[in-house]
């Protein structure tokens, strides 16, 4: 009997030891893809990863970074094979205006260039790569255009190889403000709303805008930051509309965007004077885009006094300003891309877009890898347990 006991005991330390092996093996397979998906898949830009990649590298001149550029660049540079970089570091530009960047090789070569810009917030976009290939007769330049979001200091990266030393003229114009070419004087006069964003997938904007009653406007959206033709360049959006009596209007779902220098444009009929919501929710492949969007007053769709409007009091003081007197305090924040003070603007909304970024999809992936792999290890355990209870009790029995 002696001997049995202690063959039981010897038993259940075993068991002990392998559910604790088991245990540790579990999480193992655990921590595994967690550190991988937070560690190596999220591709978080951070300033080091930048000083790395672009002021590391072997052939990087001195002479090649431009700083404290207070004028835009407009000159002829020599880039050394068989890789460099040219790089204009402060470059000052105001938030919610085009800018032109030109290109071309003005000696007898060839090479491979990339552009990419780094925003004042240090968000990286890449804008151009592609091959470059001299012309017989010169004179004909690439014409890269980008649109600003925010104002401050921009930093702008040329990266190129080549088999050949040679020479690239590169030139940088501020234009009109976004979506500005787009539209009529009397369309620019009869702004409503006007806003410059950065975005990155699955971004939420909403809008709260005074509209009248019985009134058409017109809305333009459009991306102004150029995309490499190597990246995924596809954007869309949804859109909704909230009237007065919180009503929602799906204007469009999952609708792609045209081109950079396309608009989508859509007319929209009020029933109501009052407070609108405006919505929009951005999909995008790549990291960062700069949306620009507007609103303008079209015409007055009925010069009669309709059903909606037979028992409310017009308000002398309200109007297609959208000022933020009755709307609280908290809400009372200009846009970084909208300036109170500028005539052009005086009819804009100046109330901020409210932001809502979802998890990105590795963090989803992520928990669901770890709350699946945390029920299977309580399923093991108790598969584990009901095992040496089983064991135990065959042994007694003996």
């Amino acid at each position: 009997m002696n001997k049995i006991l202690k063959y039981q005991r010897l038993i259940k330390i075993r068991i002990k030891i392998t559910d604790i092996y088991y245990i540790i093996l579990l999480l193992l397979l655990i921590s595994f893809p967690m550190m991988r998906l937070l560690f190596f898949d999220l591709n978080i830009p951070h300033e080091g990863i930048y000083k790395q990649k672009y002021t590391n590298q072997e052939n990087i001149k001195a002479s090649n970074t431009k700083e404290n550029e207070t004028i835009l660049p407009d000159k002829v540079y020599t880039i050394l094979a068989p890789f460099d970089t040219l790089i204009f570091q402060n470059l000052t530009l105001e938030g919610g205006y085009d800018h032109n960047i030109y290109i071309e090789i003005v000696s007898p070569h060839n090479c491979s260039l990339e552009i990419r810009i780094l925003d004042p917030d240090q968000k990286e976009f890449v804008i151009f790569e592609e091959e470059l290939i001299a012309e017989d007769n010169f004179k004909k330049y690439y014409n890269i255009p980008f649109g600003t979001a925010l104002s401050g200091n921009y930093t702008l990266i040329f990266i190129v190889n080549c088999t050949e030393n040679l020479n690239l003229y590169v030139k940088m114009e501020k234009t009109s403000k976004c979506l500005y070419d787009k539209l009529s004087p009397n369309q620019i006069e009869s702004l409503v709303f006007y806003s410059v964003n950065r975005c990155e997938n699955n971004t939420q904007f909403s809008h709260i805008i005074n509209l009248k009653s019985d009134t058409m406007y017109n809305f333009y959206i459009g991306r102004v930051s150029a995309i490499s033709i190597k990246l995924n360049g596809t954007v869309r959006i949804d859109c909704q509309i909230i009237d007065p009596n919180g009503t929602p209007f799906n204007i469009f779902r999952n609708k792609e965007l045209p081109s950079i220098r396309d608009l989508e444009i859509f007319s929209y009929g009020t029933a109501f004077s009052g407070r609108y919501i405006f919505s929009l929710n951005i999909l995008c492949e790549v990291e960062y885009i700069n949306l620009a969007y507007c609103i303008t007053k079209d015409y007055k769709i009925s010069e009669e006094i309709g059903a909606n409007e037979t028992d409310r009091i017009e308000d002398p003081s309200e109007g297609d300003n959208n000022s933020t007197d009755d709307i609280p305090e908290d809400e009372k924040h200009n846009n970084k891309t909208e300036s109170s003070s500028d005539p052009e603007n005086a009819t804009q909304n100046s109330t901020s877009p409210i932001t809502a970024l979802s998890l990105p999809k590795e963090w989803l992936i992520g928990s669901v890898i770890f709350f699946g792999t945390l029920i299977i290890t309580m399923v093991c355990i108790l598969i584990i347990y009901k095992k040496k209870n089983r064991f135990n009790v065959d042994i007694k029995t003996i």
